[in-house]
């Protein structure tokens, strides 16, 4: 009789133990098979990392059920100070008050561009007020041709004055060029003084001050992210034959990646170039399931040696399993961000809401906030 209230004790703990209640999160360090989670939603003693079982996030709007949110923030990259957070195409957070700062291309560039739209990639890697702007259009070439383009402007949030960056390759107003590349990410070369826009595909990187295009890869780049000390540059490259993503570490293959993290897609590095952020999928490419949940991926670069059979993660973080959250796996390149030296912003949904919002959790799986407040 004892043992059967004993039991029952313990059951009952499980059961009223809430998503808000993280003292009792498991380890964030990839636990031991033997280790069962409850989820607190769930039917009674249903186990939390039973995917057939658990609730996902259904979209009523798809067709296939996958999870995919109704409208989601993202975590793109903070200023250079750490106060500034881009969460969406011309949106941009205050992270010190949770409040919103909207940028309007239309009022900032020229009317002769006949933008259609804009959106922000990136803060400046030397200035926190500072943003790229990126913005889209048609216009005719030079055969009378109607076709789209972009332009490129570095643009101040605040005073809304631009410097027109576009690519001379580009043609004027952006609309000769025709290719599939997107910028990645914006970095500042200390040495040579120059700013350096990092493209995907094979457009290669476009140094800003000189007008010209360096390191253009031969290999499909889907990719990039430059630790802020210039040590580190990895980059991610896509397969689409296989299907299969691939890594490279200061031009060096990672074999390791290619077993473990063929699905993963968003990249960050911390401030003081320590940490390395990866999220996505560690399944089979052959393997197609709907209900799948992406993990978070934590490298300490003072503790793993790159390019050799020790770099491994430190942490492996699985909202679904620590947060009662999901990150979708459709998500942009640029999904998460270090917002402090041991802390992300990563936008992430719950099981029963088709909105993901942006929270703040510790490098070492720990909980912090929500950033976003989306209803």
């Amino acid at each position: 009789m004892k043992t059967f209230q004993f039991s029952s004790l313990i059951l009952l703990l499980m059961v009223v133990t809430s998503c808000n209640d993280l003292s009792n999160l498991p380890d964030p360090i990839e636990p031991k098979d033997t280790i069962k989670y409850v989820c607190p939603t769930c039917p009674v003693g249903v186990p939390f990392d039973s995917v057939d079982l658990c609730p996902f996030p259904f979209d009523t709007n798809s067709v296939i059920g996958t999870g995919q949110p109704r409208f989601e923030h993202d975590a793109h990259g903070p200023s250079i100070n750490g106060d500034l957070l881009i969460i969406a195409y011309t949106t941009i957070l205050d992270l010190k008050n949770l409040q919103i700062i909207k940028l309007n291309p239309f009022d900032i560039i020229p009317k002769e561009y006949n933008i259609e739209g804009g959106y922000i990639p990136c803060f400046s890697p030397t200035e926190n007020s500072k943003v790229l702007l990126v913005c889209g259009g048609f216009n005719k070439n030079s055969n009378g041709k109607i076709v789209g383009g972009q332009t490129y402007f570095i643009v101040d949030i605040y005073t809304k004055q631009y410097v027109e960056v576009t690519p001379t390759k580009f043609g004027k107003y952006g609309v000769e060029y025709q290719g599939d590349g997107g910028l990645l990410s914006w970095t500042f070369d200390n040495f040579n003084k120059t700013d350096k826009l990092h493209f995907s595909d094979t457009i290669g990187d476009y140094i800003v001050q000189e007008d010209r295009f360096v390191n253009i890869p031969s290999e499909q780049l889907r990719g990039v992210a430059i630790s802020p000390n210039n040590q580190y540059r990895i980059e991610k490259y896509h397969n689409a034959q296989i299907n299969q993503s691939y890594f490279k570490l200061n031009g060096n293959r990672l074999p390791l990646f290619e077993q473990n993290f063929a699905n993963a897609y968003s990249m960050a590095w911390s401030k003081d170039s320590r940490y390395l952020a990866i999220t996505g999928f560690n399944r089979p490419t052959n393997v197609i399931n709907k209900n799948e949940y992406a993990h978070i991926w934590i490298f300490d670069m003072q503790e793993s040696v790159p390019n050799s059979s020790s770099f491994k993660y430190k942490y492996k973080i699985t909202p679904r399993k620590q947060f009662c959250k999901y990150i979708w796996s459709g998500g942009t390149e640029r999904q998460l961000a270090f917002i402090s030296p041991t802390t992300l912003a990563v936008p992430m949904q719950d099981h029963n809401g088709d909105i993901a919002n942006v929270h703040e959790i510790n490098i070492d799986g720990k909980y912090v906030r929500q950033l976003t407040f989306v209803k």
